[in-house]
């Protein structure tokens, strides 16, 4: 497969293919072949799906995962002044 048949999939996409494996109507073969991804590449989805669906009940988990994700850190007092006099 070349780089250039490479599918990407949304999180809402590849939520309703989770979703779908779940529900056991179709096996991991048949979903697989069905959307063109292995089937490894649907259990890894299955993990990640299982493994932080409690973040959906818990808003401070989302937040800090992505504030991890972005590397973002708090701005000190110091650089909060000077921004704000560069912004003025």
């Amino acid at each position: 497969m070349g780089r250039e048949d490479i599918r990407y999939f949304s999180s809402e996409e590849k939520t309703k293919i989770v979703l779908a494996l779940l529900q056991e109507d179709l096996t991991l073969v048949e979903l697989s072949s069905k959307h063109g991804v292995t089937s490894q590449t649907l259990q890894n989805w299955k993990h990640q799906f299982l493994e932080n669906g409690s973040t959906v009940f818990d808003l401070s988990k989302v937040v800090s995962v992505y504030v991890e994700n972005i590397g973002f850190e708090p701005m000190t007092p110091c650089l909060q002044s000077k921004c704000s006099n560069q912004l003025s």
